[in-house]
């Protein structure tokens, strides 16, 4: 976790979250308490949807869980790699995957039309 926002009404909260690859923010409404014991600096799973709005990818989510052992992040890294190869995507990868999102998105907007 980079940085950390909950607004004073307690609506609205947002986090910015780094793996080493690229930064997203995740965003919450009407129920920040899935980021009320998070911090910055603290290491989590997360899970959740992706979303785009205004042409800002961000991250809605579903499940957030503060690792407290360390050895945690590195057996999820060395499961990565035993699936895929490698512990992050491809650069090409990510780039393909947010061109075929904007694709979807065009073909939604052309539907409305």
């Amino acid at each position: 976790v980079v940085t950390k926002f909950v607004s004073e009404d307690g609506r609205f909260a947002s986090l910015t979250l780094d793996d080493s690859t690229d930064t997203i923010r995740a965003k919450l409404w009407d129920g920040p308490k899935l980021v009320e014991n998070v911090n910055i600096g603290d290491i989590i799973d997360f899970i959740g949807k992706v979303r785009m709005y205004n042409e800002e990818l961000y991250v809605t989510p579903e499940i957030i869980r503060k690792i407290t052992d360390p050895n945690l992040e590195l057996l999820r890294r060395l499961e990565l790699i035993k699936k895929y190869g490698t512990a992050a995507p491809k650069p090409k990868e990510a780039a393909e995957i947010k061109q075929e999102n904007s694709d979807i998105r065009k073909q939604i907007i052309d539907l409305g039309d």
